[in-house]
């Protein structure tokens, strides 16, 4: 034996001279133990390999193979986007992107040749998209099963490198994954048979941030261990508890996608202090309310009350069907709402398929400071990639291409022009974002391009130009040359009325509109203004300044958003509804119309009139009579408001008031139906019934209603005589009856079945024998038993408790023990009693108290040196595993000396054995052959026999058999 070991040590030499540097001088070290040396094919090894191997499934997203990873950078084209992928956090947003491009299949490009890297770093060219499919087609995504991707080492780590006499020769230190796992490779070479050591201590990352420092070959395993086997846990589903999502509900805004689209403007914030706010898109008002979590039977429920406006539409209580850490799905009856959490600030607010959607979508006005475009520029983006003209005629020209590319977290415009635009050839950064507007960068130049979806030669949309003129009170500023019509205001309302007024009176009224034709936009004025009214062409617009000209006429008005003069500003533009319960089902009720007028204030004295028409109320005529008591005539039904100036009645205001008269129990007795319970007996067969809403789920319901119970039908129908302590109402059998009223006082009555069972209060007790046992600590001092464990999962059920030392004291209920928990008793067996009672009923049951040998292992130190001195031994298990049960281990009691072999190899290995408290201790040392090396520490003989024994290390069992063959 110890010829081959000299052996191997020359042999370890020489390969050493092949492998290292050489070095002037030597340093005297003690010889590693196994707690360092990394023995080649060894468990450790190869869990150090996994963990350094190239994850090729971390950029599945690209390829779809685990069996390689692609070399970035890398370039792709999507549906004719150019993008440059150089940083793992890239392929997120590319993630983020094919969202965007959700249904389009193949819509992903490279751009060859790439390079694919293999698991062990193996790189390969590829030329085209045909070899890349064939090695797709061959990976087998199991061969990617062992790779370790949840821990890193952080490096630099070094190893030493030890010559024949166990002097440092060299030492080698590792800057990365690669490196690492080449080195380990070469370990592995059948010809190789060097020494070499980890330098501890060694630090580990894990994929949560976390580190651990390890000091040993047996502690860097073990972390490597644990850390394969939570490697799944980053793709767990998102946990939709109750904690998880109140916190996640007030991290940011959530956007609302409802089925109908009634909400898709809206945000809801949610505050720590249980308060909300709706908004809609740049409203500087909201509607508040509160909301709640709490946690059913059926669900998490997200509970909005108390909303200042849409309380009939989103109050109420939602179940949370789906969620995920920024998506929920609420649902209330057949309604449906997705939550969408909104957390970006950032400035470039736009992804490259939102610019891509935008850009090709209509015209855009093109502003550079590179060009001279002092006249108005209009250019159109094609989805093949070319650049357009709109030329003066109507017709467009080709003037460049473009494309759209992605570099890291940048968006670029590549523009390629012609003639007089190629100063703009280049790559452009996207560094401002709109929705219909783009700024471009390009060192210090810069494009502005902001959206024209329906541009006509005077820069003018017929939508844009009615908004501005509703929005203020316009001034002609310029009639001609002159400023004479200055002091008159021109309010342009909703309605298409124009009220003309002078010193804040009005002083004309009339109509207006804008209209188009193929020369352009008109504003059409009706007054009696001779000079103004008629029809006017636009040929120049802004937000705040219009040119009109008819003829030889023109007319500048500019907007005064200070001045408001249109008495009528308060009054509602789109009409209002108002809404009545149907009391008795005949599809009419009483209204009060003046609950349509808002309370305005106003400058100028005002007369308000209710008409049965739109004619009656422009004509003053079709009056209808008692607006505070008015009954509809039909279902729906339109009637008109009319409010004009009381000195100047022919200037006023109409306004439609549609009457609904609506089923207010629509939906309230959806929550109900009849209803079961069932309760247990008492001795007299009468069982106690608890009627509260609780018990029969009336609390989810999300209608205000009011609730009775009654003994007889009768008296639900009626009302009367309800049952008044409903929480504890006694009954042998039967119904009772619930009455549920809505608020419009329309009731249902419902059918509470009542059924009596013959329940065993102690059923639990009997079901099993109570036995508490402790363990015997070598002295004659009395034991403690805490008595409360024997039945700790059936006293929480019963009403009273109590433990005596005799079955006759439990009995009569005397003498109770008490301190229960801690008491104290001297024999080996003895019985004591507990006396329960529960529903006036009383049960009597048995404890029995042992004293046991907890260290049944009879083995001496001295049985375990004889037993394994007397054939050979092989490892069966290895917590469970059979890795090691070729092995066979030979103990030479005279010499401590344990050989070990598998046939191939051969390792000798020291033992020892000695006696604790706890048991016989064997000591395995010295043992440095592949995988055999488990075996090393310290092991506790917890079961022996002369034909098998089973040893404990921490957590990892050890199951020895011999055999004397």
């Amino acid at each position: 034996m110890k010829t081959k070991f000299n052996q191997l040590i020359l042999l370890t030499f020489f390969a050493l001279l092949t492998f290292t540097a050489c070095q002037n001088e030597e340093t005297q070290v003690i010889n590693p133990t196994e707690q360092e040396t990394i023995v080649p094919s060894s468990a450790l090894a190869g869990l150090m390999s996994n963990t350094t191997a190239n994850y090729g499934a971390y950029d599945d997203v690209l390829d779809g193979s685990s069996c390689f990873s692609i070399d970035l950078p890398v370039t792709i084209v999507i549906s004719d986007i150019t993008i440059t992928i150089e940083t793992e956090e890239d392929l997120e947003e590319l993630e983020d992107l094919f969202e965007e491009f959700e249904g389009n299949e193949d819509i992903l490009d490279f751009i060859f040749p790439i390079t694919i890297i293999f698991n062990d770093y193996t790189e390969i060219v590829i030329e085209n998209e045909e070899q890349l499919e064939a090695f797709i087609t061959d990976c087998d995504d199991d061969e990617d099963d062992d790779v370790i991707e949840c821990i890193d080492f952080v490096y630099p780590i070094s190893f030493s490198v030890f010559n024949a006499d166990f002097d440092i020769i060299d030492t080698v230190t590792i800057e990365s994954d690669e490196a690492l796992y080449h080195f380990l490779e070469e370990l592995e070479e059948d010809d190789n048979a060097l020494i070499v050591s980890l330098n501890y201590p060694v630090t580990l990352e894990y994929a949560n941030g976390e580190t651990i420092e390890v000091n040993s070959n047996e502690e860097l395993a073990e972390a490597i261990e644990l850390a394969s086997d939570d490697c799944d846990d980053d793709d767990e589903e998102y946990e939709c508890n109750e904690d998880n999502i109140a916190e996640l509900l007030v991290e940011c805004p959530w956007d609302i996608d409802d089925e109908f689209n009634d909400f898709d403007d809206y945000q809801i914030v949610f505050n720590e202090d249980g308060t909300l706010e709706i908004t809609e898109e740049d409203s500087t008002s909201a509607i508040g309310g509160n909301w709640e979590l709490t946690d059913t039977d059926d669900g998490l429920k997200l509970i909005l009350s108390d909303l200042t406006a849409f309380d009939q539409d989103l109050g109420g209580i939602w179940i949370i069907t789906e969620c995920d850490d920024d998506e929920l799905v609420i649902e209330r009856g057949d309604f449906t709402i997705e939550l969408d959490q909104d957390c970006d600030d950032d400035e470039v607010d736009c992804s490259v398929g939102e610019i891509y959607e935008s850009i090709v979508e209509c015209a855009w006005l093109f502003e550079t400071n590179l060009i001279d475009t002092t006249v108005a520029v209009y250019v159109y983006f094609t989805p093949d990639g070319q650049i357009l003209n709109a030329n003066a005629d109507g017709t467009e020209s080709v003037i460049g291409t473009w494309e759209l590319t992605v570099t890291g977290s940048y968006i670029y415009f590549d523009l390629e022009f012609e003639s007089e635009f190629d100063v703009l050839n280049g790559l452009w950064k996207v560094a401002e974002c709109e929705d219909d507007e783009l700024y471009l960068i390009n060192d210090n130049n810069y494009i502005f391009l902001h959206q024209e979806c329906d541009d006509n030669e005077e820069d003018c949309d017929e939508e844009d130009v009615e908004v501005n003129l509703k929005e203020c009170v316009w001034n002609v500023v310029n009639y001609n040359g002159s400023d004479d019509l200055i002091d008159f205001d021109f309010d342009f309302t909703v309605n298409y009325d124009v009220f003309v007024s002078l010193n804040g009176n009005v002083v004309q009224e009339g109509n207006w509109s804008v209209s188009s034709n193929p020369a352009g936009l008109n504003l059409n004025i009706e007054l009696q203004f001779e000079n103004i009214t008629g029809t006017w062409q636009i040929i120049e617009c802004d937000d705040d300044r219009l040119k009109i000209v008819r003829e030889n006429d023109y007319i500048i008005l500019e907007r005064d958003c200070e001045t408001d003069v249109n008495p009528f500003e308060c009054y509602e533009n789109d009409g209002v509804e108002l809404e009545e319960c149907d009391e008795d089902g005949d599809g009419f009720a009483v209204f009060n119309i003046y609950e349509a007028v808002p309370d305005c204030n106003s400058e100028n004295t005002l007369s308000i009139s209710f008409h049965t028409s739109a004619e009656g109320a422009a004509t003053n005529t079709d009056i209808l009579e008692g607006a505070t008591a008015y009954t509809n005539t039909s279902n729906p039904q339109t009637v008109y408001v009319r409010v004009a100036l009381f000195d100047n009645p022919d200037v006023f205001y109409k306004y439609p008031v549609e009457l609904i008269v609506e089923d207010c129990n629509e939906g309230v007795f959806d929550c109900f139906s009849d209803f079961e319970l069932e309760a247990c007996a008492n001795p007299n067969g009468v069982a106690e019934f608890n009627l509260s809403a609780n018990t029969i789920g009336l609390i989810d319901c999300q209608y205000s209603f009011t609730a009775t119970f009654h003994e007889t039908e009768a008296d639900a129908e009626a009302g009367i005589e309800a049952i008044q302590n409903t929480e504890s109402y006694y009954a042998d059998t039967g119904e009772v009856y619930l009455r549920i009223v809505s608020e419009s006082g329309n009731y249902e009555v419902y059918t509470i079945y009542l059924f009596v069972a013959e329940c065993n209060p102690f059923e639990c007790f009997e079901s099993f024998d109570a036995v508490i046992e402790v363990c015997d600590d070598g002295t004659d001092g009395p034991n403690l038993y805490d008595l409360t464990t024997a039945f700790a999962n059936c006293t929480p059920s019963v009403d009273v408790v109590t433990y005596h030392e005799t079955q006759s004291d439990a009995a009569n209920g005397v003498n109770v023990i008490t301190n229960p928990s801690a008491y104290a008793y001297a024999g080996v067996e003895t019985t004591v009693y507990i006396r329960v009672e529960s529903e006036n009923q009383i049960g009597i049951f048995q404890i029995l108290l042992l004293e046991v040998d907890c260290n049944p292992n009879d083995c001496t130190e001295g049985d375990v040196d004889g037993i394994l001195a007397e054939c050979t031994w092989i490892p069966v298990s290895y917590n469970g595993d059979d890795n090691l049960i070729d092995w066979t281990l030979n103990f030479e009691a005279n010499s401590q000396v344990v050989v070990m072999t598998n046939g191939e190899t051969t390792v000798t290995a020291t033992y020892s054995t000695s006696q604790s408290e706890d048991g016989v201790i064997v000591e395995f040392s010295n043992v440095a052959g592949p995988d055999i090396q488990a075996l090393s520490g310290s092991w506790l003989v917890v079961e022996c026999s002369a034909e098998v024994l089973q040893l404990q290390n921490g957590d990892i069992n050890l199951v020895l058999e011999r055999t004397c063959d």
